[in-house]
């Protein structure tokens, strides 16, 4: 798992793979969008403060989640999976399209085992104008084919986590 910036904390995100640590298969895994200059790729691992998993394996399946932009103006958390060890990745998903919130940059981890993925991220801000952080769980039982909604793992008595990071 590999990150390259070329400035302003954007870059590509590649994922690189080996069977035996002498050789290696790489897949840029970031994502395109178009714009008024031609194509951009701007994507981001962050783990500034805390550092928190963004990439899980289980069995031949490899799970990671990164930011980035989806168009000149969104910016969202993306999930991408390899059925196949890393050979090859499908389509990147927009995790953060599903979120009630927006996500706090950089505030996702990914787990697996067996067939089931979670996800946990941090919002930016709650909808009630509370400064702080919700934090959202989303679990797959599929190996990341679907995944549940996403809910909230505080108590409904607690509107928000003040000063949180990553989770």
């Amino acid at each position: 798992y590999s990150y390259y910036s070329y400035g302003l904390a954007n870059g590509k995100v590649w994922v690189s793979v080996s069977q035996n640590g002498t050789s290696f298969i790489t897949n840029k895994i970031s994502v395109i969008y178009p714009s008024d200059y031609g194509d951009k790729e701007r994507c981001q691992i962050n783990n500034n403060y805390h550092y928190s998993p963004k990439i899980a394996q289980t069995g031949n399946n490899i799970h990671v989640d990164f930011d980035g932009y989806l168009n000149a103006d969104v910016y969202t958390t993306f999930f991408a999976r390899s059925k196949n060890n890393g050979v090859s990745f499908e389509k990147v998903v927009d995790i953060g399209a599903v979120m009630p919130e927006s996500l706090q940059s950089g505030s996702q981890t990914v787990a697996a085992v067996n067939d089931n993925v979670y996800l946990l991220a941090a919002s930016t801000y709650p909808t009630n104008n509370n400064s702080g952080n919700r934090f959202y769980f989303l679990h797959s039982e599929n190996n990341g084919n679907t995944f549940s909604e996403p809910r909230s793992i505080l108590d409904k008595d607690i509107s928000h986590v003040g000063k949180a990071s990553l989770p």
